[in-house]
């Protein structure tokens, strides 16, 4: 996996991923309007992300901005199936790192540690996490999957098309 750095507005902002995708991506970012602010950076790069259908990993100052629309897309999949028997590598990384999970040896590992069980997953970490005003694009994933302490106890008054019928 290759890199590129680049500094933009006196903040680092690097892309990983193969040469190709990275040069392509790297003049999409470069043209961002940009303010230098994380707190609202994260949230542009985290829109580019999506509008853009970026394939290369950014990080912001050193953490990973995480892309909204694929991150929920596979957590509602695996909401709905309520197993993580198909969790790919890409939520596993979420969990671990976004949710401050702890690390195991592997995905099959963590997948055991849960008992395979989706809602395990959720009542035992995702339903205490604490969110961080700095990781704003995290923010935002964690609201709409209501995620967290501060999230969590809302699923019970919303009804969307996006809802599944769980009993907390």
């Amino acid at each position: 996996m290759k890199n590129v750095q680049l500094e933009i507005k006196g903040q680092k902002i690097d892309l990983y991923g193969s040469n190709t995708v990275i040069q392509n991506e790297k003049s999409v970012i470069e043209n961002l309007n940009l303010t230098g602010n994380e707190y609202e950076d994260r949230l542009i790069i985290q829109k580019c992300i999506d509008d853009n259908k970026l394939k290369s990993n950014i990080s912001y100052a050193g953490d990973t901005v995480y892309p909204f629309e694929k991150t929920v897309k596979e957590y509602r999949k695996l909401q709905k199936s309520g197993t993580l028997k198909n969790m790919s590598k890409y939520m596993y990384h979420f969990f671990m790192y976004a949710c401050s999970d702890i690390a195991h040896y592997n995905i099959n590992g963590y997948k055991c540690y849960y008992d395979g069980s989706f809602r395990k997953l959720e009542n035992e970490l995702l339903s205490n996490i604490c969110t961080s005003s700095r990781f704003t694009d995290i923010d935002k994933i964690f609201k709409e999957l209501k995620i967290g302490r501060e999230y969590f106890k809302e699923r019970e008054n919303i009804k969307n098309d996006n809802d599944f019928d769980y009993e907390y």
